[in-house]
This record gives C-alpha cells, structure tokens and sequence, in this order.
C-alpha cells in the first residue's frame, strides 16, 4: 500500500510539473467559445475543464500521431486543480454525451472537430459547427428516446 501512495505522490508530483509546464504563455478565447456559456450549451465547470483540455493539455503539434488528443487520470488531474476524482468523471462523461470531447481508451480523450484545426483551415473552430453538433446531438436523443418508447410499447414483457 505504501509502494502504490508513493508512485501516485510520484507521479502526481511529475504531472504537475508537467501541467505547470504548459500553463506559461497567453490564451485568447475566440467568441464562439464563449458563446458555449453565454447560450448554456456547457455549465460553468464544463467550460473550465473543456478550457484546459483544449488550450493547456491537448498535443496541438501536426507532427504528432495523437493531434488534438489529451490524457486525463481523474485521481491525479483533480488534486492538481482542486477537485474530486468524481466530479471530473461526471464532467468528462458530460462532455462526451454533448459531443464536444471522445473517449479513445486508457485514459485517452480526443477534441471533437481536430480534423479542422490539422489542416489549419481554421484554428478557431466557428460557432457553426457547435451549432451544427448541438443540433446533431439533440436529434440523436430525440431518436434514441422515440425508438426506446417504440421498443418499450412492442414488448410484451413491460
């Protein structure tokens, strides 16, 4: 039990460092994101979290395999910023659901919308496409929820 404390102070202690790392420089928000709040399409702590993804820990370098992609261990990432493992998952599983971020596996999540920030045809993504996915999202529930109240009339077991 010490053994496991010690590599997880160990290893928090390396992506602090790793965090502090990359929160040096200047960060301009474009209106579309802001607009996120502004229409309530993200709560205050979705935005922070969706924020920190995007502009601190994200792999933004063309070069790499794993462009516009970010890991997040719950456990560590909220001690770094001061909040409970468990409202990060709630907050990542929110995220997910709007479309706005995807789960790639092993702790790995990815911006949605990447593929326009690759071949630098825009590098602030336009309030459109949040627009245009909002809509998409909000049809798919429709649907989903139609189809399971459909499901749930044609089987005789309910």
């Amino acid at each position: 039990m010490a053994i496991n404390m010690r590599i997880t102070s160990e290893l928090l202690k390396l992506k602090a460092i790793e965090f502090e790392k990359k929160l040096n420089g200047f960060c301009r928000y474009e209106r579309s994101r802001i607009l996120l709040l502004i229409n309530k399409d993200l709560s205050d702590e979705e935005f922070v979290l969706y924020c920190i993804f995007d502009d601190v820990i994200s792999d933004w370098d063309n070069g790499h395999d794993k462009f516009g992609s970010f890991e997040v261990i719950p456990d560590l990432f909220a001690e770094f910023i001061g909040w409970t493992p468990s409202k990060i998952r709630r907050i990542l599983k929110s995220l997910i659901t709007k479309g706005f971020i995807a789960f790639l596996g092993m702790n790995m999540y990815v911006m949605v919308g990447v593929e326009l920030k690759k071949h630098k045809r825009v590098r602030d993504v336009p309030f459109d496409y949040y627009a245009e996915l909002k809509k998409l999202v909000e049809t798919h529930l429709i649907k989903s929820s139609t189809n399971h109240n459909d499901d749930a009339k044609s089987n005789p077991l309910n």
